[in-house]
């Protein structure tokens, strides 16, 4: 089944790319398109190709994504921030970034790598019955966001990478085409699935569902994160105990599942702190803090800091 997708893509719109992301103040929003792969929803570049065709003064300035990138550094060292953690970057470097993530680029002299980008709806298992996607989507959202590939399993992930730009080249909007594209992709991404999964086969096999709960739970966070969602509420939605929940959640992640609330809700805080311009009792609102100064010791208790102490601080750098 073919599906019509909007395509991510630093190639043939450029001058549209820079046209909006260059209008309003706060955080930039990667959303443009390329009409030569208009059906395919797939790009793939190197990192040489991004910094000659992107400035440098933008590619430093955050953005929230809306696709999914992967991105394989092939030699050189560099930093890599997404949402506020800053990653380092080295050959073998396997970085991760999926839609709503908010990252920032510090482009270095001498980093080189591939980098994958694939737009939503191409891998989105409700729009489409293929089995593959299904394993896919749920296998990346438990993928690290910077992990580094081992020496071993680096040539076969580069090489999907390399066929797929190969085929980008050639592309031609058949549906031969755009079969061939979407094939070698899933190919370098369960590659890549096979690499993290080995590398978690330590995990204790009574814990063996925890990860796949937790994914169910994020995914409620999701739905309710401007209702800032209690554990009891989103047990009762998915069907689990409140005990369950936290079993899953200390297996898997070490703290609870309220924990994991929380550290969601001030997430999306930080984020808007930093990337817009509402006050902190507003934020503390739409997050659904009936009073500032509930939102004030909620955001002290689970970062450390006040809002505006955080907002000062980031906004420095950006």
């Amino acid at each position: 089944m073919v599906i019509i997708v909007r395509v991510v893509s630093f190639f043939l719109d450029l001058d549209q790319m820079t046209d909006t992301i260059s209008r309003g103040e706060g955080l930039r929003e990667t959303a443009f398109s390329n009409r030569r792969l208009a059906r395919l929803g797939v790009e793939v570049m190197t990192l040489e190709s991004l910094w000659r065709r992107v400035p440098r003064q933008k590619m430093a300035r955050p953005e929230r994504v809306d696709f999914f990138m992967l991105l394989l550094v092939e030699r050189g060292r560099g930093t890599h921030m997404v949402d506020f953690t800053a990653f380092p970057l080295q050959s073998r470097s396997l970085v991760f970034v999926q839609p709503g993530q908010v990252q920032q680029w510090n482009p270095h002299t001498g980093l080189k790598g591939l980098m994958l980008m694939v737009d939503p709806p191409v891998m989105n298992p409700d729009t489409t019955r293929s089995a593959l996607q299904h394993t896919l989507a749920r296998e990346w959202q438990s993928w690290p966001v910077n992990a580094r590939l081992p020496a071993s399993a680096e040539p076969a992930v580069r090489q999907w990478f390399i066929q797929l730009t190969e085929e980008v080249a050639r592309f031609d909007d058949t549906e031969l085409s755009i079969a061939m594209m979407r094939s070698l992709m899933s190919c370098l991404l369960l590659q890549v699935a096979r690499i993290h999964s080995q590398a978690a086969v330590s995990v204790d096999r009574q814990q063996h569902n925890a990860p796949a709960l937790l994914r169910l739970l994020r995914s409620a966070i999701e739905d309710h994160l401007r209702a800032r969602p209690t554990v009891q509420v989103l047990a009762s939605e998915l069907g689990y105990s409140v005990s369950t929940l936290n079993r899953a959640c200390l297996a898997t992640e070490g703290r609870s599942a309220k924990a994991v609330i929380d550290h969601r809700v001030a997430l999306e805080a930080k984020r808007l702190l930093v990337h817009s311009r509402d006050a902190a009792g507003q934020i503390g609102v739409s997050l659904g803090f009936s009073e500032p100064t509930n939102f004030l010791k909620f955001f002290k208790r689970v970062v450390g800091c006040t809002p505006d102490a955080f907002r000062q601080k980031y906004t420095r750098t950006v």
